[in-house]
Formats: C-alpha cells, sequence, structure tokens
C-alpha cells in the first residue's frame, strides 16, 4: 500500500510541476529566512558565552546628573581603578580596559592595528584561548596578539618572543615582546582587540596629567565578584569616589556608581543606546526583532500560498477521488494521501530552505556584519 501511495504522490507532482516549483522555493525562501532569523537572534542570545566566570564579572558604571536626568555611562574615571584596588577588598579582580590604536613595524613593513591597554588580570577572569604561550603579561615590554595578527606580521613561522616594533610620536620607538598568541574572538564577543598590553603602556605618551590616577580621565572597569550578595553594599562604598570625579569635572557631575552584571551587558549597551561604552556591543533590538517578524510573514505568506495551492490542485483531481472511492479506499486513506503529498513538498522546501540559508543569505549576512 505505501508502495502505491508513493506512486499515486509522484504521478501527481509531476502533473503539476509549476505548481510544485513555486511551493517548494516559496516555502524554501521562506524557511531559509526563519533561518537567518533565529541565527541573527542566537548571536544575540549567546553574546560572551564563552566566558566561564562571566556571571562573577561586572562592569562600573557611572551615573551622571545632567539637568535633573540620571544617565549611565559604560565608563569611570580612570583613577578609580586604583582607589578601589588600595581601599576595597571585597573584589577578587580589578580589570582596568582603554581601547587604543597604534602603529607597528615589523622589519620593513608597517601597520596600523587596535591595541587595548588592560591590566594582566583581563586573562585570569575572562576566557581567552592561547594556541602559543600561556597567556600572561609580566611586564611592558611584552604583548599578546590574535592568531590572525600572528599570520599577518609573521606568516607561518611561530611568534612566539617575536619582536613588535611600535611607533611613537616624534620618531621615538617601544619595542615589545610577543608573549603569546590567542584565538581571536567571535564576533558575538565584548571584546574585539587582536593585540593586548599592560595598562601602564598608554601613559608614555600622553600629557603630563594622563595617568592611571587621573579623575579627568575615563576608562572601562572590570571587576569580578564571586558573592553576588555583596554587590549592594559594595556599590555603597563606591558612591563617595564621586566627589574626587566631581571636583575636577564640573562639565560631568556623577551621582553615584552602579555595579552591572557582565551576562548580557553587549546587548542592554544596545538596546538601551548605553553611552560611554567602549566594547563591542550586541545587535540592535530593531534588528533582531525586524528580521525575526519578516521571517514569520514570509512563512505565514508561503503557508497560505500552499494551502491555497494544494485545494485548487485537488479541485482537479475530484474524478480520481471518485474512482478510488469506488475501489475502496476510505476517508481516512484518502486524507492520507494528501497530508502525505503536501509532507513531501514541506520535507522538499526545507531543504531548499537549508541550502539556500547555508550558502547564500547566512554567508551574505555574516559579511555584512563584519563590514
Amino acid at each position: 500500500m505505501i508502495k502505491n501511495y508513493l506512486l499515486i504522490t509522484l504521478r501527481s507532482l509531476t502533473k503539476n510541476k509549476f505548481f510544485i516549483f513555486v511551493n517548494v522555493f516559496g516555502m524554501g525562501i521562506a524557511i531559509a529566512c526563519c533561518i537567518v532569523a533565529y541565527f541573527n537572534y542566537d548571536f544575540n542570545r549567546s553574546f560572551d558565552s564563552y566566558h566561564t566566570q562571566a556571571s562573577t564579572i561586572y562592569r562600573v558604571n557611572s551615573v551622571r546628573e545632567f539637568q535633573n536626568e540620571l544617565t549611565a555611562y559604560g565608563y569611570v574615571p580612570m583613577g578609580m581603578g586604583n582607589a578601589i584596588k588600595q581601599n576595597i577588598s571585597d573584589f577578587d579582580n580589578v580589570i582596568r580596559y582603554s581601547p587604543g590604536g597604534a602603529n607597528f613595524r615589523i622589519g620593513e613593513e608597517l601597520f596600523n592595528n587596535e591595541l587595548m591597554y588592560v591590566d594582566a588580570s583581563l586573562f585570569e577572569a575572562f576566557t581567552f584561548e592561547f594556541v602559543e604561550g600561556s597567556g600572561a603579561i609580566k611586564d611592558k615590554s611584552q604583548i599578546l596578539i590574535s592568531d590572525k595578527l600572528a599570520e599577518t606580521y609573521f606568516g607561518s613561522d611561530k611568534a612566539l618572543g617575536k619582536p613588535i616594533t611600535q611607533l611613537l610620536d616624534s620618531g621615538r620607538l617601544k619595542e615589545f615582546s610577543v608573549a603569546g598568541v590567542f584565538k581571536l574572538p567571535p564576533s558575538n564577543s565584548s571584546f574585539y582587540g587582536s593585540a593586548y598590553v599592560m595598562f601602564d603602556n598608554q601613559f608614555e605618551e600622553g600629557a603630563a596629567d594622563y595617568t592611571e590616577n587621573s579623575w579627568r580621565h575615563r576608562s572601562t572597569l572590570f571587576v569580578q565578584v564571586k558573592d553576588p550578595k555583596r554587590i549592594p553594599v559594595i556599590e555603597g562604598l563606591l558612591t563617595p569616589y564621586a566627589e574626587n570625579n566631581n571636583k575636577i569635572r564640573e562639565d560631568f557631575i556623577i551621582r553615584k556608581f552602579e555595579i552591572e552584571s557582565f551576562v548580557g551587558m553587549a546587548v542592554r549597551d544596545s538596546y538601551n543606546e548605553k553611552p560611554g561604552s567602549w566594547t563591542r556591543d550586541a545587535s540592535p533590538i530593531a534588528a533582531v526583532m525586524g528580521i525575526g517578524m519578516m521571517g514569520i510573514f514570509v512563512l505565514l505568506i508561503a503557508c497560505f500560498n500552499l494551502t491555497n495551492t494544494a485545494v485548487a490542485i485537488s479541485s482537479r483531481r475530484l474524478k480520481e477521488i471518485g474512482i478510488r472511492k469506488v475501489m475502496g479506499s476510505s476517508r481516512a486513506h484518502l486524507i492520507f494521501q494528501f497530508i502525505g503529498e503536501t509532507t513531501l513538498i514541506c520535507l522538499l522546501a526545507l531543504i531548499v530552505g537549508v541550502l539556500l540559508a547555508d550558502f547564500l543569505l547566512i554567508p551574505a549576512f555574516n559579511k555584512c556584519g563584519q563590514t
């Protein structure tokens, strides 16, 4: 009996090639759009999920008061990092982070690249996979680079221990030695830098008042607290430090500091358009919701089209239905036959949709996201 069902199905499909083509590719395009929408949603959902200690890490935000309105910023005064290291014992790690850029010379070639200034404990709190070296920065002369940057600078040679020369102002040079090579994090990572050096390096070419104890300048500050119950108490301990800023920056009055969980931070920064966020944001909510709604609507249209086409085709088969009923087919047999044909069309559409998404839409979507 199954063989008979299959023969009838194949005969029906060959008689209605145009309708089958429209339905298969229509449903396939709709399914491909839904697959892209899911991956776009999953991009935000899994943002920074590879950091194994993410639940214990927080960012310290400045809450500015301006015209009687409070606005949270993703950075704090630079001097706050040292101040809380010395005076507050609740933190397991205090990590300062400042993004920047640099000109490097490798042999006779010149390169321009982003350069991140961080405390060495960044690589203890956050998860980075190292392919060369241990991931520890011991002094200001060491630099950590990504595997892609190592390939750009040194080709297939081992990068560990290789020299990198930074070109400073007024013809000055600074020599670094590669202390480790890490795998470049995925694009749904807050950290996008391909080169990291110790935090103090940035003060060598700045103004005289640009120091790690400056309350005029800003940096991102992460802290690691393994006991979340201490967070409200710690926020209270941070409040008095706002006065150090307010004495110097009357144009930027800080009312308090808040501690924000690193889990979901990039998504919240994007959705709330938080100013002062110097890490990578997630996809905007409009992009996530818009693509999702588009995929659902296209799929609904394809389903309606399949339904209408199936009804139109079945009306041409009344003679076949009558003959089969005379030959002893029951209502259940006929229902099974028509549902089976529709299921086969949906299965073919699913295959087409997966292929379109995998080989066309997702690569194009990723390429646009990288640019």
